[in-house]
């Protein structure tokens, strides 16, 4: 299995503290210990995905949360991940990262409305954004792609720590009538439809 960058050298620390734990004869914390490190190898994992048709994908595994068109009068989605969603982030679209900047924040539970105000990355595109936000518990986002790079759908551009958000504008020639999910519906990273592309 795959596992996010970050996350071997936790785990082995983890499984490492954990033998030295039970070596000196502290079983029960050695099990805890050992468990922790299950537990973020499980939270690492970066399953391999592929585009099941045409059109723009998820970027995260989650909820839609909500969608909105913004003041800049483009379709807006959130997709909300809990603890147990796989973190990595992939590109909804082929293009060029136009730009790339760490925002400053709050950490405030992803699923709240305030949260769009919240810590992360943004990635801007040629006509879209994609955004990962940290949640309460997260504490890191991991951007993998810089500005100027050029992305395929599907493929990897970062890593959430814990439970988080993702938000995306779409491009300007997208509004509802193109979208293939609703509210509340489960998606997942670089495999599910969530929009078409315009016909022309």
């Amino acid at each position: 299995m795959r596992i996010a960058p970050g996350g071997i050298e936790l785990v082995a620390v983890l499984f490492a503290l954990s033998l030295a734990t039970a070596i000196v004869g502290f079983l029960i914390p050695s099990v805890l210990i050992g468990l922790s490190g299950v537990f973020l190898l499980v939270f690492y994992r970066d399953p391999s995905r592929q585009p099941a048709g045409t059109g723009i994908v998820s970027p995260a595994d989650g909820r839609i949360h909500s969608i909105d068109t913004g003041d800049d009068g483009r379709l807006q989605m959130v997709i909300f991940l809990n603890i147990w969603d796989v973190h990595v982030v992939r590109s909804p679209w082929d293009g060029q990262i136009t730009d790339r900047q760490r925002r400053s924040g709050y950490r405030r539970p992803a699923f709240l409305a305030g949260a769009a105000k919240n810590a992360g990355v943004e990635y801007a595109f040629e006509d879209g954004l994609v955004t990962l936000r940290a949640g309460m518990f997260a504490r890191r986002v991991r951007p993998y792609r810089e500005a100027g790079s050029t992305v395929d759908r599907g493929e990897r551009i970062g890593h959430i720590a814990f439970g988080s958000r993702v938000d995306v504008t779409f491009p300007s020639e997208f509004d509802r009538s193109h979208l293939t999910i609703t509210l509340g519906e489960r998606v997942k990273a670089g495999s599910t439809i969530v929009a078409t592309k315009p016909a022309g």
